[in-house]
Protein backbone atom coordinates (compact mmCIF):
# COMPACT_ATOMS: atom_id res chain seq x y z
CA UNK A 1 0.00 0.00 0.00
CA UNK A 2 2.97 2.33 1.40
CA UNK A 3 6.06 0.60 0.16
CA UNK A 4 7.53 4.06 -0.75
CA UNK A 5 7.15 5.39 2.36
CA UNK A 6 9.60 5.10 5.24
CA UNK A 7 8.60 4.50 9.09
CA UNK A 8 9.08 8.13 9.84
CA UNK A 9 6.23 8.72 7.97
CA UNK A 10 3.93 6.84 10.24
CA UNK A 11 5.65 8.61 13.49
CA UNK A 12 2.79 10.16 15.15
CA UNK A 13 0.74 6.85 14.72
CA UNK A 14 3.74 4.97 16.82
CA UNK A 15 2.09 7.46 19.93
CA UNK A 16 -1.05 5.84 19.33
CA UNK A 17 0.06 1.69 18.87
CA UNK A 18 2.04 2.61 22.80
CA UNK A 19 -1.29 4.13 24.25
CA UNK A 20 -4.90 3.76 23.38
CA UNK A 21 -4.39 1.00 21.13
CA UNK A 22 -1.40 -0.80 23.76
CA UNK A 23 -2.65 -4.44 23.48
CA UNK A 24 -3.41 -3.23 27.59
CA UNK A 25 -5.33 -0.66 26.78
CA UNK A 26 -7.64 -1.76 24.08
CA UNK A 27 -9.28 -4.52 26.06
CA UNK A 28 -11.23 -1.81 28.19
CA UNK A 29 -12.67 -0.84 24.83
CA UNK A 30 -13.37 -4.55 23.50
CA UNK A 31 -15.16 -5.06 27.31
CA UNK A 32 -16.95 -2.47 26.24
CA UNK A 33 -17.98 -3.49 23.07
CA UNK A 34 -18.65 -7.03 24.72
CA UNK A 35 -21.14 -5.72 26.96
CA UNK A 36 -23.29 -3.64 24.22
CA UNK A 37 -23.11 -5.99 22.09
CA UNK A 38 -24.99 -8.44 24.82
CA UNK A 39 -27.43 -5.55 25.59
CA UNK A 40 -28.45 -5.46 22.07
CA UNK A 41 -28.55 -9.65 21.68
CA UNK A 42 -30.93 -9.58 24.57
CA UNK A 43 -32.80 -6.52 23.36
CA UNK A 44 -33.33 -8.79 19.91
CA UNK A 45 -33.86 -11.56 22.06
CA UNK A 46 -36.93 -10.09 24.03
CA UNK A 47 -38.29 -7.88 21.48
CA UNK A 48 -38.21 -11.16 18.38
CA UNK A 49 -40.58 -12.81 21.04
CA UNK A 50 -43.33 -9.79 20.34
CA UNK A 51 -46.60 -10.52 18.84
CA UNK A 52 -45.84 -7.67 16.73
CA UNK A 53 -42.78 -9.02 15.03
CA UNK A 54 -43.93 -11.52 12.79
CA UNK A 55 -41.23 -11.69 9.86
CA UNK A 56 -38.95 -15.34 9.84
CA UNK A 57 -35.76 -13.51 9.33
CA UNK A 58 -35.82 -12.57 12.82
CA UNK A 59 -34.51 -16.42 13.32
CA UNK A 60 -32.13 -16.20 11.37
CA UNK A 61 -30.73 -12.49 12.41
CA UNK A 62 -30.81 -14.26 16.61
CA UNK A 63 -28.60 -17.47 14.67
CA UNK A 64 -26.06 -15.29 13.59
CA UNK A 65 -25.83 -13.11 16.64
CA UNK A 66 -25.61 -15.75 19.07
CA UNK A 67 -22.82 -16.93 17.00
CA UNK A 68 -20.97 -13.69 16.56
CA UNK A 69 -21.25 -13.03 20.59
CA UNK A 70 -20.07 -16.46 21.64
CA UNK A 71 -16.84 -15.69 19.48
CA UNK A 72 -16.41 -12.25 20.33
CA UNK A 73 -16.24 -13.55 23.96
CA UNK A 74 -14.01 -16.02 23.69
CA UNK A 75 -11.39 -13.81 21.99
CA UNK A 76 -12.07 -10.93 24.23
CA UNK A 77 -11.32 -13.12 27.16
CA UNK A 78 -8.50 -14.41 25.40
CA UNK A 79 -6.99 -10.82 24.80
CA UNK A 80 -7.66 -9.53 28.64
CA UNK A 81 -4.78 -12.85 28.96
CA UNK A 82 -1.61 -10.51 28.98
CA UNK A 83 0.36 -13.37 27.50
CA UNK A 84 -2.02 -13.45 24.45
CA UNK A 85 -2.39 -9.79 24.43
CA UNK A 86 0.90 -9.77 23.64
CA UNK A 87 1.86 -12.57 22.05
CA UNK A 88 -0.79 -11.93 19.08
CA UNK A 89 -1.17 -8.14 19.37
CA UNK A 90 -1.66 -8.09 15.39
CA UNK A 91 -4.56 -10.03 15.62
CA UNK A 92 -5.63 -8.28 18.38
CA UNK A 93 -6.25 -5.02 16.36
CA UNK A 94 -7.90 -6.90 13.32
CA UNK A 95 -10.15 -7.82 15.87
CA UNK A 96 -10.76 -4.78 17.38
CA UNK A 97 -11.46 -3.58 13.62
CA UNK A 98 -13.77 -5.88 12.85
CA UNK A 99 -15.45 -5.61 16.63
CA UNK A 100 -15.24 -1.59 16.19
CA UNK A 101 -17.20 -2.02 13.31
CA UNK A 102 -19.87 -4.84 14.04
CA UNK A 103 -20.78 -2.06 17.01
CA UNK A 104 -21.40 0.24 14.88
CA UNK A 105 -24.06 -1.50 12.71
CA UNK A 106 -25.80 -3.31 15.78
CA UNK A 107 -27.92 -0.51 16.91
CA UNK A 108 -29.82 -0.85 13.72
CA UNK A 109 -31.02 -4.28 14.60
CA UNK A 110 -32.78 -2.30 18.11
CA UNK A 111 -34.16 0.13 15.74
CA UNK A 112 -35.74 -2.22 13.28
CA UNK A 113 -37.13 -4.65 15.99
CA UNK A 114 -38.36 -1.70 18.37
CA UNK A 115 -40.40 -0.01 14.97
CA UNK A 116 -41.76 -3.43 14.38
CA UNK A 117 -42.84 -4.04 17.77
CA UNK A 118 -44.52 -0.69 17.77
CA UNK A 119 -46.42 -0.83 14.76
CA UNK A 120 -45.30 1.79 13.01
CA UNK A 121 -45.12 2.01 9.15
CA UNK A 122 -42.85 -0.37 7.28
CA UNK A 123 -41.22 2.30 5.00
CA UNK A 124 -39.34 3.66 7.97
CA UNK A 125 -37.04 -0.03 7.72
CA UNK A 126 -36.23 1.69 3.98
CA UNK A 127 -34.79 5.22 6.06
CA UNK A 128 -32.54 3.34 8.36
CA UNK A 129 -31.08 1.06 5.66
CA UNK A 130 -30.41 4.04 4.12
CA UNK A 131 -28.63 5.29 7.08
CA UNK A 132 -26.61 2.29 7.29
CA UNK A 133 -25.87 3.17 3.38
CA UNK A 134 -24.73 6.67 4.05
CA UNK A 135 -22.14 5.25 7.48
CA UNK A 136 -20.93 3.29 4.64
CA UNK A 137 -20.15 5.93 2.37
CA UNK A 138 -18.69 8.16 5.04
CA UNK A 139 -16.18 4.97 5.99
CA UNK A 140 -15.31 5.13 2.86
CA UNK A 141 -14.41 8.45 2.55
CA UNK A 142 -12.47 8.06 5.98
CA UNK A 143 -10.53 5.25 4.71
CA UNK A 144 -9.62 7.48 1.39
CA UNK A 145 -9.18 10.60 3.34
CA UNK A 146 -6.91 8.76 5.96
CA UNK A 147 -4.78 7.30 3.04
CA UNK A 148 -4.74 10.77 1.44
CA UNK A 149 -3.05 12.36 4.71
CA UNK A 150 -0.55 9.66 5.09
CA UNK A 151 1.23 10.35 1.18
CA UNK A 152 0.99 14.15 2.47
CA UNK A 153 2.84 13.40 5.66
CA UNK A 154 0.22 14.38 7.93
CA UNK A 155 1.50 11.35 10.11
CA UNK A 156 5.07 12.23 10.19
CA UNK A 157 6.44 13.94 13.61
CA UNK A 158 4.86 17.54 13.98
CA UNK A 159 2.47 16.74 11.62
CA UNK A 160 -1.58 17.44 11.46
CA UNK A 161 -2.30 14.37 12.22
CA UNK A 162 -5.80 12.17 11.31
CA UNK A 163 -8.11 14.56 13.58
CA UNK A 164 -7.68 17.86 12.02
CA UNK A 165 -10.66 18.81 10.46
CA UNK A 166 -10.59 22.67 9.32
CA UNK A 167 -9.58 21.72 5.92
CA UNK A 168 -12.48 18.97 5.37
CA UNK A 169 -15.65 21.12 6.42
CA UNK A 170 -17.64 18.92 3.28
CA UNK A 171 -16.48 15.87 5.04
CA UNK A 172 -17.43 16.90 8.38
CA UNK A 173 -20.76 17.87 7.28
CA UNK A 174 -21.86 14.75 5.41
CA UNK A 175 -22.96 13.11 8.46
CA UNK A 176 -25.10 15.53 9.16
CA UNK A 177 -26.62 15.95 6.03
CA UNK A 178 -27.47 12.07 6.02
CA UNK A 179 -28.94 12.74 9.08
CA UNK A 180 -31.49 15.29 8.01
CA UNK A 181 -32.28 13.51 4.88
CA UNK A 182 -32.89 10.58 6.75
CA UNK A 183 -35.06 12.15 9.66
CA UNK A 184 -36.45 14.55 7.02
CA UNK A 185 -37.73 11.73 4.57
CA UNK A 186 -39.55 9.88 7.50
CA UNK A 187 -41.21 12.95 8.59
CA UNK A 188 -42.61 13.42 5.08
CA UNK A 189 -43.86 10.61 5.22
CA UNK A 190 -45.11 9.26 8.31
CA UNK A 191 -48.59 9.08 9.26
CA UNK A 192 -50.32 12.45 11.49
CA UNK A 193 -52.20 9.14 13.22
CA UNK A 194 -48.93 7.84 14.58
CA UNK A 195 -48.59 7.83 18.55
CA UNK A 196 -46.59 10.25 18.95
CA UNK A 197 -44.34 8.71 21.96
CA UNK A 198 -43.88 5.50 20.43
CA UNK A 199 -42.63 7.36 17.05
CA UNK A 200 -39.97 9.44 19.56
CA UNK A 201 -38.83 6.21 20.95
CA UNK A 202 -38.05 4.67 18.10
CA UNK A 203 -36.32 7.81 16.35
CA UNK A 204 -34.28 8.38 19.11
CA UNK A 205 -33.29 4.74 18.93
CA UNK A 206 -32.52 5.29 15.39
CA UNK A 207 -30.69 8.59 16.17
CA UNK A 208 -28.19 6.54 18.65
CA UNK A 209 -27.92 3.71 16.08
CA UNK A 210 -26.63 6.72 13.44
CA UNK A 211 -24.56 8.60 15.50
CA UNK A 212 -22.55 5.77 16.82
CA UNK A 213 -22.42 4.13 13.44
CA UNK A 214 -21.15 7.42 12.16
CA UNK A 215 -18.32 8.55 14.83
CA UNK A 216 -17.08 4.93 14.43
CA UNK A 217 -17.27 5.67 10.65
CA UNK A 218 -14.40 8.70 11.39
CA UNK A 219 -12.41 6.90 13.65
CA UNK A 220 -12.07 3.67 11.87
CA UNK A 221 -9.12 4.46 9.71
CA UNK A 222 -6.66 4.81 12.92
CA UNK A 223 -7.14 1.55 13.81
CA UNK A 224 -6.45 0.25 9.87
CA UNK A 225 -3.75 2.22 10.05
CA UNK A 226 -2.29 1.03 13.33
CA UNK A 227 -3.18 -2.63 11.70
CA UNK A 228 -0.89 -1.93 8.71
CA UNK A 229 1.83 -0.37 10.89
CA UNK A 230 2.17 -3.28 13.46
CA UNK A 231 2.49 -6.36 9.93
CA UNK A 232 4.74 -3.60 8.59
CA UNK A 233 7.36 -1.87 10.98
CA UNK A 234 8.52 -4.44 13.84
CA UNK A 235 8.84 -0.93 16.03
CA UNK A 236 5.01 -0.68 16.61
CA UNK A 237 5.17 -4.22 18.18
CA UNK A 238 4.85 -3.60 21.88
CA UNK A 239 7.09 -6.15 23.86
CA UNK A 240 6.21 -7.51 27.01
CA UNK A 241 7.83 -6.34 29.62
CA UNK A 242 9.54 -9.33 32.06
CA UNK A 243 8.88 -9.38 35.85
CA UNK A 244 12.59 -8.02 36.44
CA UNK A 245 11.36 -5.07 34.50
CA UNK A 246 8.39 -4.71 35.54
CA UNK A 247 9.83 -4.98 39.18
CA UNK A 248 12.09 -2.02 38.25
CA UNK A 249 8.79 -0.35 36.60
CA UNK A 250 7.31 -0.32 40.29
CA UNK A 251 10.29 1.12 42.07
CA UNK A 252 10.03 4.01 39.54
CA UNK A 253 6.08 4.12 40.34
CA UNK A 254 5.00 3.88 37.28
CA UNK A 255 2.11 2.03 36.09
CA UNK A 256 0.70 -1.18 34.71
CA UNK A 257 -1.84 -1.19 31.64
CA UNK A 258 -5.01 -1.63 32.48
CA UNK A 259 -5.15 -5.72 31.24
CA UNK A 260 -3.12 -5.96 34.45
CA UNK A 261 -6.42 -5.60 36.14
CA UNK A 262 -9.19 -6.46 34.31
CA UNK A 263 -9.60 -10.03 35.44
CA UNK A 264 -8.72 -9.14 38.72
CA UNK A 265 -11.71 -7.14 40.21
CA UNK A 266 -11.45 -8.02 43.73
CA UNK A 267 -7.77 -7.00 43.65
CA UNK A 268 -8.92 -3.71 42.51
CA UNK A 269 -10.97 -2.90 45.18
CA UNK A 270 -8.49 -3.91 47.71
CA UNK A 271 -5.84 -2.27 45.72
CA UNK A 272 -8.17 0.76 45.94
CA UNK A 273 -8.74 0.25 49.68
CA UNK A 274 -5.07 0.28 50.44
CA UNK A 275 -5.36 -3.45 51.43
CA UNK A 276 -2.51 -4.42 48.78
CA UNK A 277 1.08 -3.20 48.73
CA UNK A 278 2.64 -2.05 45.60
CA UNK A 279 1.06 0.29 43.01
CA UNK A 280 -2.45 1.84 43.31
CA UNK A 281 -5.26 0.36 40.65
CA UNK A 282 -6.13 3.42 38.65
CA UNK A 283 -9.67 4.93 39.28
CA UNK A 284 -10.69 3.61 35.26
CA UNK A 285 -9.63 0.16 36.50
CA UNK A 286 -12.73 0.45 39.65
CA UNK A 287 -14.95 1.63 37.06
CA UNK A 288 -14.61 -1.47 34.62
CA UNK A 289 -14.86 -3.48 37.86
CA UNK A 290 -18.44 -2.20 37.96
CA UNK A 291 -19.30 -2.50 34.52
CA UNK A 292 -18.41 -5.82 34.61
CA UNK A 293 -20.45 -6.03 37.82
CA UNK A 294 -23.43 -4.44 36.02
CA UNK A 295 -23.24 -7.13 33.37
CA UNK A 296 -23.06 -9.96 35.73
CA UNK A 297 -26.36 -8.53 37.66
CA UNK A 298 -28.18 -7.34 34.46
CA UNK A 299 -27.80 -11.30 32.94
CA UNK A 300 -28.75 -12.98 36.15
CA UNK A 301 -31.75 -10.71 36.02
CA UNK A 302 -32.25 -11.27 32.00
CA UNK A 303 -32.28 -14.89 32.24
CA UNK A 304 -34.96 -15.26 35.61
CA UNK A 305 -36.88 -12.46 33.44
CA UNK A 306 -36.79 -15.13 30.70
CA UNK A 307 -37.47 -17.88 32.79
CA UNK A 308 -40.42 -16.25 33.88
CA UNK A 309 -41.98 -15.61 30.44
CA UNK A 310 -41.30 -18.79 29.30
CA UNK A 311 -43.79 -20.11 32.02
CA UNK A 312 -46.23 -17.96 31.23
CA UNK A 313 -45.75 -15.69 34.46
CA UNK A 314 -44.89 -12.43 33.47
CA UNK A 315 -46.14 -10.40 29.81
CA UNK A 316 -43.07 -9.95 28.16
CA UNK A 317 -42.80 -5.81 27.16
CA UNK A 318 -39.54 -4.61 25.29
CA UNK A 319 -38.27 -1.12 26.05
CA UNK A 320 -39.10 -1.19 29.35
CA UNK A 321 -37.87 -4.18 31.09
CA UNK A 322 -34.46 -4.10 29.53
CA UNK A 323 -33.75 -0.61 30.76
CA UNK A 324 -35.31 -1.50 34.08
CA UNK A 325 -32.67 -4.35 34.38
CA UNK A 326 -29.87 -2.45 32.96
CA UNK A 327 -30.58 0.35 35.78
CA UNK A 328 -31.21 -2.14 38.28
CA UNK A 329 -27.84 -4.39 37.62
CA UNK A 330 -25.96 -1.11 37.59
CA UNK A 331 -27.29 0.20 40.91
CA UNK A 332 -26.47 -3.62 42.55
CA UNK A 333 -23.25 -3.39 41.38
CA UNK A 334 -22.54 0.41 42.33
CA UNK A 335 -23.58 -0.54 45.66
CA UNK A 336 -22.04 -4.30 46.15
CA UNK A 337 -18.22 -2.55 44.94
CA UNK A 338 -19.28 0.16 47.50
CA UNK A 339 -19.58 -2.55 50.47
CA UNK A 340 -16.32 -4.22 49.77
CA UNK A 341 -14.73 -0.74 48.90
CA UNK A 342 -16.01 -0.32 53.06
CA UNK A 343 -15.00 -3.37 54.03
CA UNK A 344 -11.32 -3.44 52.90
CA UNK A 345 -11.05 -0.36 54.11
CA UNK A 346 -12.19 -1.58 57.37
CA UNK A 347 -9.39 -4.38 57.46
CA UNK A 348 -6.79 -1.72 56.53
CA UNK A 349 -7.43 0.37 59.67
CA UNK A 350 -7.11 -2.92 61.28
CA UNK A 351 -4.34 -4.29 60.62
CA UNK A 352 -2.64 -0.77 60.73
CA UNK A 353 -4.00 -0.88 64.79
CA UNK A 354 -2.37 -3.74 65.33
Amino acid sequence: MFRDLKEDSFEQLKDVAYDRTHPGNIIVFLWGALVISSVIFAFTFLGSGSDNVSSPIWEDVLTVSRILLIIQFICTLLFSLPKIAYSFQRIQILFVCIVSLKVSLEFYLGFFLLRADRNLPENMDQWGLFAILGGIVILVLSIIRALARVRKGHFTLGGKGLYHFQQSKGYVSLPIIFTASVFGGIFGRIHFETATGQLFEVLMFLLLAIVIQYIIAMVWPEFLLISYCKFRFSSFIVQEESKSHRGHRKKKKETEPLSFWVLKPISVIKSRAGLLRGEKAPFTALVIVWIQGSTVFFLILLLLYLRNAARGVIEVTLVEDMISYLVVGSVFSFITVLILRIFFTFVTKMKAIR
